[in-house]
């Protein structure tokens, strides 16, 4: 079924079909109905997708225009879209171009025109820019276990370094995404005896809501342990309801909100650099090594460990939450 969403100066505020169902056509009864089916189009997409389909649409529209062509005539539009993929393929990536034939898709709707993001003129011509135009992705490195034991142990025991101990470790042996520990809620911990219960309330591939349970069993080192280290910043925080994950400032003093995904970021990259120092690294070298540490790092370092130790891609499925064994794959870096 076609997005029924609608452009108004370049930005997503209507749905022309919805909008001709409108006084004249609906009895009183169906106004409130009406009005929540506008609100649940608008959420149909995460707010991040949206602006990526606009910004698709956008570069195509200009594109077309510096060609003299409309974006959309009378004939089918798939061609001109094919045309405008080849003509970007030496400066866009293959993983760009593909994403963008949804987001101009998403265009085509919005003006209540048919078009087919699969079709087999647009396939064929993303797979030869793949063939001829691919290449490597770049992966940021998995963090291994050794790296985060001597990240972890560099810290100390104020609350800043409780903190981030509680977030390394659960990071890292619940597979998190980071926006996922940024959402993570005091309401969201059940401690048992051997381990620790995490509600996922929302996930990246979990546009419906429907949840994931994450299980951490307790590790037997005490100071790599996720559940103690959780356990640890809970108690020297006072947490008792809220954010689990927020920010400590310099007077240590405790901020009311969660942190973001890219003071997340920022945090992995700079506890790791101060490992590498602390270990004897140079500064230069300690800065140009960090650079390849993300937040990914992990994700991708758990689901690494785990198939290097053998577990199966079902288990570790179950702790990662993706979607397709394929995805838990992709995830597992061999070692030169």
């Amino acid at each position: 079924m076609p997005n029924l969403r609608v452009t108004k100066g370049d930005h997503y505020t209507s749905e022309p079909q919805l909008t001709a169902l409108g006084k004249d056509v609906l009895p009183p009864s169906l106004q409130p109905a009406l009005k929540r089916a506008r609100r649940y189009l608008k959420a149909a997409h995460a707010d991040t997708t949206q602006q990526a389909y606009h910004e698709d649409w956008t570069a195509y529209k200009s594109w077309c225009a510096a060609q003299g062509l409309a974006p959309i005539s009378d004939g089918p539009g798939e061609p001109l879209v094919g045309l405008y993929l080849s003509d970007a393929a030496d400066h866009l990536a293959p993983t760009t171009l593909n994403r963008r034939i949804f987001g101009i898709a998403d265009g085509f709707y919005a003006r209540g025109r048919a078009f087919d993001p699969h079709h087999p003129l647009l396939r064929q011509v993303m797979d030869g820019i793949y063939r001829l135009e691919g290449r490597p992705v770049a992966a940021r490195s998995p963090l291994s276990y050794e790296e985060l034991a001597a990240m972890v142990r560099t810290l100390g025991t104020n609350l800043r370094d409780r903190r981030d101990a509680a977030l390394l470790l659960v990071g890292f042996f619940g597979a998190f995404r980071r926006s996922e520990l940024c959402a993570l809620t005091v309401a969201d911990l059940s401690f048992r005896a051997e381990s620790l219960k995490l509600l996922i309330r929302r996930a990246k591939n979990d546009a419906r809501r429907l949840g994931q349970i994450k299980s951490l069993p307790r590790e037997t080192d005490p100071a790599l342990c996720p559940v103690a280290a959780l356990h640890r910043w809970l108690a020297a925080a006072q947490l008792k309801e809220g954010a689990v994950f927020r920010s400590v400032d310099r007077f240590e003093r405790l901020g009311r909100t969660a942190l973001t995904p890219r003071s997340i970021a920022r945090l992995v990259k700079s506890r790791y650099q101060a490992m590498l120092k602390a270990t004897g690294h140079t500064d230069a070298d300690s800065e140009e090594r960090s650079q390849l540490i993300s937040a990914h790092s992990l994700r991708s370092g758990y689901i690494t460990r785990a198939g290097l130790k053998g577990d199966s891609l079902w288990q570790i499925r179950a702790r990662s939450g993706h979607k397709t064994l394929e995805g838990v794959s992709r995830y597992i870096h061999i070692p030169d």
